[in-house]
């Protein structure tokens, strides 16, 4: 669903390896996005403008009255879960936001079907409690975990063994295609190729310079804004400003992008939400990044191309 690049990011993932693995044949994988835009402007906007309510919200995620209260105010989810599941059977329903895997559950129920749901955790770490509600029937039927720390957290929980899945990411094409450059090819030719790929769509992207150090801001499709404090203290020296490139992708932001096209200048270079091709050639290019999130899609990107080194 629409809340955030990372959870179809990894949908994306298991999609990819079921759809291409000779070993799975046998499996048809059916990829759907909602169409629900309210979960996503009320959590961009609470990134924007709230951060610590929405802070607060995950802490009370996992409570009963919070999420009764979020699938009430998901009219247009409801919808599109009951009408997804009266179309046709399905074996199994794996989802990677916690709110739709509640939505599918009660849909299930009403609709009297013994559809198993899979919640997915792109979190790391301990994730917010809404994954695995206190009340029972608001909990999904297993689990798919990305971390160890994950998977301890909740067995602490009593997770059953069987319901508890310790899996990985794959990440998309173009940053293993990068990754796989970087690593095998001689660094100059490879990053003239990286900067044409970034320049096929972006033309003022010729002007980059690759003997330049590059320092590169991120922050998932709404998070690079919180990277304003290190990014206003580099355009503030002037020395750094003349030493080394620097990028920033902000995402869905555009009013940050905005507000930092009209400070461009030869080496600051604004983009908005890009490509996936553009992006990993933007990491392939970089020399450090700087994170206003930690985004698991990605850092699991970064590790990808190679650009193990960044601060957060």
């Amino acid at each position: 669903m629409n809340a955030g690049a990372g959870h179809n990011a990894l949908r994306d993932s298991f999609a990819a390896l079921l759809g291409h693995a000779d070993t799975h044949r046998s499996i048809d994988p059916m990829v759907w996005t909602s169409a629900d835009r309210f979960v996503d402007s009320f959590y961009a906007f609470c990134v924007r403008y709230m951060p610590r309510f929405q802070g607060t919200i995950v802490e009370l995620s996992g409570w009963p009255l919070a999420l009764e209260a979020a699938v009430r105010l998901s009219h247009q989810l409801q919808r599109e879960a009951t009408s997804l599941l009266r179309s046709e059977p399905f074996d199994l329903l794996v989802t990677t936001h916690p709110l739709q895997a509640i939505i599918f559950g009660r849909a299930r129920r009403v609709l009297g079907l013994a559809t198993p749901i899979v919640c997915a955790v792109p979190d790391y770490g301990v994730p917010p409690p809404v994954y695995y509600p206190l009340r029972a029937n608001f909990r999904p039927d297993g689990l798919i975990v990305m971390e160890e720390t994950t998977v301890d957290h909740y067995r602490s929980l009593g997770v059953p063994e069987d319901r508890l899945h310790f899996s990985g990411f794959l990440t998309r094409e173009p940053f293993v295609q990068a990754g796989d450059w970087l690593r095998n090819e001689p660094l100059s030719i490879v990053r003239g190729r990286l900067r044409t790929e970034v320049a096929s769509g972006h033309p003022g992207f010729l002007r980059f310079r690759m003997e330049r150090p590059t320092l590169l801001f991120l922050g998932g499709s709404a998070w690079t804004s919180k990277t304003a404090p290190v990014l206003r203290a580099v355009l503030a020296d002037p020395d750094l400003r003349a030493l080394a490139n620097i990028v920033v992708v902000a995402g869905r932001d555009a009013v940050f992008e905005a507000r930092l096209r009209a400070l461009e200048e030869e080496n600051l270079h604004v983009f908005g939400f890009v490509a996936p091709a553009v992006l990993a050639a933007l990491m392939g290019l970089a020399d450090v990044p700087i994170l206003g999130s930690l985004a698991p899609a990605t850092l699991q990107e970064l590790l990808e191309v190679g650009l193990e080194q960044g601060i957060v």
